[in-house]
C-alpha cells in the first residue's frame, strides 16, 4: 500500500478534526465512556438494531412521507403498530409548511452540534419542532425538554419564536412542552449545550472504560466486545446451543 501524500494526509487530518467537533443529542445523552469513544471513532456496529428500535425507524420513515403529502393518509402505520386515536386530528390544526427529517446544525464555541428534526413547521417569524415518540410511554421526561430546546437553538439565534412538542405516535397525542423566544432562552440553552459538549470532550481524553446501564447496554451497538457483557450473551450458534443444553439440564 502506497504511503499517503502530504495533501492526502492533510485532508484526512482535517476531516478527522471536523468529525471530532460534531456532536449530536444522542451522543451527548450517553454516559458510557466506551460507547462515546467508539461512536466518535465511527467504529463498525457489532449488533443489528433491536426490534423495538427497528420498528421505530420504520414508523419515523413512514411519518416523514405521510406528513409531506396533501392527503396525509396514516393507515400504513397500522401495519406496524396499533394506534389509539386519530392521528389526522393531531396535525389538522397546525398551520405552516411541513418539512420532515430536516437537518439542524449550529456552531457554538467552535463546536458543531447537528441533529435531525422529525417535523419542522415553518411560519413567518415562527417555527414548530415536533419529535415523534413510538414507545408505550406518554411521560414527558427532563431529557425530552433538553432535546427539543437544543433543537431550537439555530432558530432562536435567528430571532424566531419556537414552539416544541412531542407526538406520542401510539396514542395519537401531541403535547406542546415549551415556547422559546429571545436572547435569554438562547443564552441559557447554549450554555447548557456547551456544558454537555465539554463533558463528552473530557470523556474522550480518558481511558474508555465501560459503565453498565440497564438502558444504554440494552441498545448499545458495541455490546458484544464489551468486557462487561453478560457471560451468556449469545453471539453465535455454538454459544446458543451450549446455553440451550445447559438450560435443559436444569
Amino acid at each position: 500500500m502506497c504511503p499517503e501524500t502530504k495533501e492526502e494526509w492533510t485532508m484526512k487530518s482535517q476531516k478527522e478534526k471536523r468529525q471530532k467537533k460534531r456532536f449530536s443529542f444522542s451522543l451527548l445523552s450517553l454516559n458510557c465512556p466506551r460507547r462515546i469513544h467508539k461512536t466518535m471513532a465511527y467504529d463498525p456496529v457489532e449488533v443489528l438494531p433491536a426490534e423495538e428500535t427497528d420498528t421505530g425507524r420504520i414508523i419515523h420513515s413512514l411519518l416523514a412521507e405521510i406528513l409531506t403529502r396533501e392527503d396525509r393518509d396514516f393507515s400504513p402505520l397500522a401495519n406496524y403498530i396499533q394506534i389509539y386515536g386519530n392521528p389526522e386530528k393531531v396535525f389538522s390544526n397546525i398551520k405552516g409548511k411541513f418539512s420532515t427529517e430536516q437537518k439542524i446544525r449550529i456552531i457554538i464555541g467552535g463546536k458543531t452540534f447537528t441533529t435531525i428534526s422529525d417535523l419542522l413547521v415553518s411560519r413567518r417569524g415562527e417555527r414548530d419542532i415536533i419529535d415523534h415518540k413510538t414507545s408505550f410511554s406518554q411521560e414527558v421526561l427532563p431529557k425530552h425538554h433538553e432535546q427539543l430546546q437544543d433543537y431550537a437553538l439555530p432558530f432562536l439565534r435567528k430571532g424566531l419564536k419556537v414552539k416544541v412538542g412531542i407526538h406520542f405516535v401510539r396514542f395519537a397525542r401531541l403535547e406542546w412542552i415549551d415556547i422559546l423566544q429571545g436572547l435569554d432562552d438562547y443564552t441559557r440553552i447554549s450554555k447548557q449545550l456547551m456544558k454537555k459538549i465539554e463533558k463528552v470532550e473530557r470523556i474522550l481524553e480518558v481511558e474508555p472504560k465501560p459503565i453498565p446501564s440497564n438502558f444504554e447496554c440494552k441498545y448499545c451497538p458495541f455490546v458484544i466486545s464489551c468486557p462487561l457483557s453478560p457471560e451468556y450473551f449469545i453471539t453465535d450458534e455454538k454459544q446458543a446451543a451450549k446455553l440451550a443444553g445447559e438450560y435443559i439440564k436444569l
